[in-house]
């Protein structure tokens, strides 16, 4: 039941850091460089938005096996 947990709440963290914080990190962090092309600046601006969302993923992750671990259950004697 903890994996599950984890699960949940890291598609539910990426979703929040992509919606809420990747656009908007993304941008400000490029317009504060230089680039020398427009691809790059593009190409910089999807690796920011992905590492949000990586962020957003994994911070996600631990918060669900954290409170997975709180869920008791019963163990089975067979």
């Amino acid at each position: 039941m903890r994996y599950v947990v984890a699960i949940v709440c890291a598609i539910v963290g990426a979703g929040i850091a992509a919606t809420l914080l990747g656009g908007p990190l993304a941008s400000w962090a490029v317009s504060n460089m230089s680039f020398v092309s427009p691809v790059a600046a593009d190409d910089m601006h999807g690796w920011i938005y992905l590492g949000s969302m990586a962020g957003g993923l994994v911070f996600g992750w631990i918060l669900g096996w954290a409170l997975g671990g709180r869920i008791k259950t019963e163990d089975l004697d067979i």
